[in-house]
């Protein structure tokens, strides 16, 4: 034993003497001491400097058997990492790992935590003194082939030993990891490799799984997309969506570990960040693209993609109402509500959470009256903006179209809507008033706004409340009214002060009576259009006190009948009857209505009736152009006897020129009875009279008078056998013979005159 014993310290003596003469030289020997431990340590630590020499890792092996001191763990991985150091590209890691497989042959433990240890001198020199979309590419290389190096490790010793057993000596590794084995250290980083070459982002290992700042990350994904697209003049929306999917898929790798849902969450915040510096910047429009190309707007059911759309809706309106009296600013300022606008209406409303509904409700309420009152600009500013608005909504169709198609995909299973335009009845009114000042309307706009969302509401109580002056001069007194709904609500709401509040009642009475002028067809002053929307009219007149309303109703009256528009008297006869509580429906109906509508006014209601039937005749007599007078139709007992003779005088007009249009005797006949019956004459008297002018003579005709030829054709009483017929069914329909023969001997009286 004590000589094999020799014989080994000897042969290990001769191992390590040849080992110094290769890397040192002869003269070597002469200052090296086996029993001084720092030699040993100085001359493997310079050995690995070798890492060229073939035959290293077996010198490093042998002369850390040799020396207790020395841990082959420790220099093996030294030898690896100088020799990574020294690489320029990464096709040259296949020398990293060719000096791996012979320690795992030697030794696979061994192999295991060197494995190990070099993973972790790869990611530490991965930190992140790397910066974001970095062009230095001695870096980038540097970073690239660490990368590679980790990823072929990995893959070796994921071969080798699955489950890594020694990851507790290199704490550092494991540290934040799911999983402790190689294959997700191996595919840790991939990623990494994949965020470097794809995207030029450079992060350490322990950023990727603390994810350390990558909201920041997120962001500056989102501006890299956004990167020189103004020069672009040419499919700008589709360079940018394409951009961006790479920018997500950036952020993909990042968060590849975590459910899909964190990273479009992830997504939407930062794209919804992005959004709002653009906006703080005059960019709306781009703001706009972003969102569209980026997907937070088809992100229906994500509520950070819904929390991304408020803080862009939000920004703009801020952005509009820091305006000032420039031109370029004001301009920015009414496009920013406008989009505004269109995110309110097509998404926010429309995909809103119950908690946050009244808030959007009120809040998209506000911004919808300033974008209408911005549509009613004047200097061709209200066309512009309305062109702007019908770009936005044709893109929010052609969105919703391709979302249709695909509504797995983006879950779209309950929003449908129509593309048909809207057609609005021929009576409502839809114009307001006349067309406003930009620039003093955008301002009161504004400051109304200011007003109604500030916490002084207190303070500033009738601030608020001069915009409707403003519009009411300008006769916009729908969007007046709309204006102060918003206002009242929030007078109700949050500050309830009495005084606010009867300032607000007056307001409103004084809005309700011009539309309801309005509704009416004007009382013959001002501009009005002369046409009656029924249910408005109807609607503002009870909301009124009843004497205002009576006043506004009688000023209507006059002017259509001067102007003998009938079918207008007709509509407002409508009007009146239906307030005082008289409809066309069943009695059930009629009692639940009743309670709405004027109380005690029967004989209102009955004027009422007794006009429209008067206005049908008056129409049916205009048509006919039978000359008559309006007044001649009193009511007042002390001219009904003028009154029935003055409309027995019409009866033979009647007959004359109805029997132009109608040629059986029967069916002018019926006409006839029913315009006695509707004034209470006796019809008999029609019946003698149509009998009358069937015996009378025709009118002469002057044949170069081309009109009166054609009356000639039409008149009846050129064909003696119809006329014949004609009479003898009248004859019948009188009461009596005397009657009969009365009327016969007249005719004959009057045919011997004219004889």
């Amino acid at each position: 034993e004590e000589l094999r014993s020799k014989l080994q310290e000897a042969s290990r003596l001769l191992g390590i003497d040849e080992i110094l003469r290769k890397y040192c030289g002869d003269k070597a020997t002469e200052f090296f001491r086996v029993s001084d431990p720092i030699h040993s340590i100085r001359l493997v630590d310079y050995i690995t400097t070798k890492y060229a020499c073939p035959s290293v890792l077996s010198d490093v092996l042998y002369l850390c058997n040799a020396f207790t001191h020395l841990s082959a763990m420790d220099y093996c991985s030294v030898l690896l990492q100088r020799t990574m150091e020294s690489l320029s590209a990464p096709s040259d890691v296949v020398e990293c790992i060719d000096m791996l497989q012979d320690i795992y042959e030697e030794n696979k433990e061994l192999g295991e935590r060197v494995a190990a240890r070099v993973c972790v001198f790869c990611a530490n020199s991965m930190r992140s003194d790397f910066k974001l979309f970095t062009c230095d590419e001695s870096r980038q290389r540097h970073y690239e082939v660490h990368c590679v190096a980790a990823i072929e490790i990995c893959r070796m010793a994921s071969i080798k030993s699955p489950v890594c057993n020694t990851w507790k000596s290199e704490i550092s590794l494991y540290a934040g990891a799911k999983h402790k084995t190689w294959a997700t250290l191996l595919r840790e980083f991939q990623r990494l490799l994949g965020l470097q070459k794809e995207f030029d982002i450079c992060i350490s290992l322990f950023q990727l799984r603390r994810r350390h700042k990558s909201d920041a990350l997120a962001v500056a994904l989102v501006k890299d997309a956004l990167k020189d697209l103004e020069k672009m003049t040419d499919r700008v929306g589709s360079s940018l969506r394409i951009r961006l999917n790479k920018s997500k898929r950036a952020l993909s790798l990042l968060f590849h570990d975590v459910d899909a849902s964190v990273v479009s969450s992830k997504w939407c915040k930062a794209v919804g960040h992005v959004a709002c510096k653009l906006v703080s910047i005059n960019r709306g429009e781009m703001s706009m693209l972003l969102l569209e190309n980026a997907g937070v707007l088809d992100e229906t059911h994500n509520p950070t993609a819904y929390q991304a759309i408020i803080m862009v809706v939000l920004a703009l309106c801020s952005k509009a109402a820091n305006t000032n009296n420039l031109d370029v600013q004001q301009e920015s300022a009414m496009r920013s509500i406008i989009l505004a606008n269109s995110l309110l209406q097509e998404h926010a409303l429309v995909f809103c959470p119950a908690v946050l509904l009244p808030y959007m409700v009120f809040l998209g309420n506000l911004v919808d009256v300033v974008t209408q009152i911005i549509l009613r600009f004047d200097c061709g500013v209200g066309e512009q903006m309305e062109t702007f608005k019908r770009k936005l909504l044709y893109a929010s169709k052609e969105r919703l179209s391709l979302l249709e198609k695909n509504p797995d995909k983006y879950h779209m299973t309950t929003l449908r809507r129509d593309n048909a335009s809207i057609i609005l009845h021929p009576s409502w009114h839809y114009g307001d008033g006349l067309l406003l000042p930009p620039n003093n309307t955008l301002l009161e706009c504004m400051t109304y706004c200011k007003e109604i969302l500030s916490p002084k509401l207190r303070q500033n109580n009738f601030v608020m409340l001069g915009i409707h002056n403003f519009l009411e001069d300008r006769g916009a007194y729908y969007l007046s009214l709309r204006m102060l709904k918003n206002a009242s609500t929030v007078t109700y709401c949050y500050h309830f002060n009495e005084s606010l509040l009867h300032h607000q009642v007056e307001v409103l009475q004084g809005i309700a009576l011009k539309l309801a002028e309005r509704s009416l067809g004007g009382s013959g002053t001002g501009n009005m259009s002369g046409k009656i929307d029924h249910e408005m009219a109807v609607a503002l007149l009870l909301t009124l006190p009843i004497k205002v309303a009576f006043k506004a109703y009688k000023r209507c009256l006059p002017s259509a009948i001067s102007n003998r528009d009938y079918e207008r008297v007709i509509a407002l006869a409508n009007v009146g009857s239906r307030a005082s509580g008289t409809t066309c429906v069943n009695e059930s109906i009629n009692s639940c209505f009743s309670k709405l509508t004027w109380r005690n006014q029967t004989t209102f209601s009955d004027q009422c009736q007794q006009l429209s039937k008067k206005a049908f005749w008056w129409h049916v007599l205009q048509q006919l152009g039978v000359k008559f007078s309006p007044s001649q139709f009193d009511d007042d007992e002390c001219y009904k006897g003028k009154k029935v003779e003055y409309i027995n005088s019409l009866i033979f007009d009647v007959v004359r020129l109805t029997s132009q249009f109608i040629q059986d005797v029967m069916v002018m006949q019926s006409l006839t009875n029913d315009f006695c019956k509707a004034f209470d004459l006796d019809c008999n008297l029609a019946i003698e009279k149509h009998i009358e002018f069937l015996l009378s003579m025709p009118d002469k005709i002057d044949n170069n008078d081309m009109q009166i030829l054609a009356f000639e054709i039409m008149d009846v009483r050129q064909n003696i056998e119809s006329c014949c017929h004609g009479v003898q069914k009248l004859l019948q329909c009188l009461p009596n013979v005397k009657s009969r023969s009365t009327i016969l001997r007249n005719c004959l009286i009057a045919m011997e005159k004219i004889d």
